[in-house]
């Protein structure tokens, strides 16, 4: 699959170094849900375990440079026809506008080829980036979540984002 400046693909053994890139920084590690990468060996199993294993979990690739720069993955709710995603971008490729390229493209996917009723994402609510993406493609704010989790070592409120088959273009 593929949009104008990106493919979306399975993840492989080759991008172990650039999701190390990305999974090992600081900065890009700041909001996501799991922790930052100590060496490649942890890489590898992340890679391995989670992302080749999920039939929904897409490496985000460059076109240009063929580098992957970050990941996006469904996790479906079959009874409710719905998907919730997340994803991470390396900070190099942060302001060039592939996250919400990348979001488009999947909220079609989501709708017009697996046809489910609802696609939703979660965000930290300090993370504003996030959410202007989100905001930007469609997705309207459904709740928030005051001290839903406690993450590296503080509470945080989770935004509660959502789009409905109805909803997307107009349709």
């Amino acid at each position: 699959m593929q949009s104008e400046r990106l493919i979306f693909r399975k993840f492989n053994l080759d991008d172990i170094d650039d999701v190390y890139e990305f999974g090992s920084d600081d900065e890009t590690c700041e909001f996501v849900t799991w922790d930052k990468h100590k060496n490649l060996i942890e890489t590898k199993k992340v890679v391995e375990d989670i992302f080749m294993k999920n039939e929904y979990c897409f490496a985000i690739v460059e076109k240009i440079s063929n580098k992957c720069i970050g990941s996006f993955d469904f996790r479906a709710d079959i009874k409710n026809n719905s998907l919730t995603f997340g994803y991470v971008l390396n900070k190099k490729y942060w302001n060039k506008g592939y996250m919400s390229e990348t979001l488009n493209f999947m909220l079609d996917y989501a709708f017009n080829t697996l046809k489910v009723n609802k696609v939703c994402g979660l965000h930290i609510k300090e993370n504003v980036a996030s959410g202007r993406v989100m905001e930007k493609c469609g997705l309207k704010i459904e709740g928030e979540f005051e001290d839903a989790e406690f993450f590296k070592g503080r509470y945080i409120t989770l935004v509660y984002r959502g789009i409905l088959r109805r909803n997307y273009k107009g349709e």
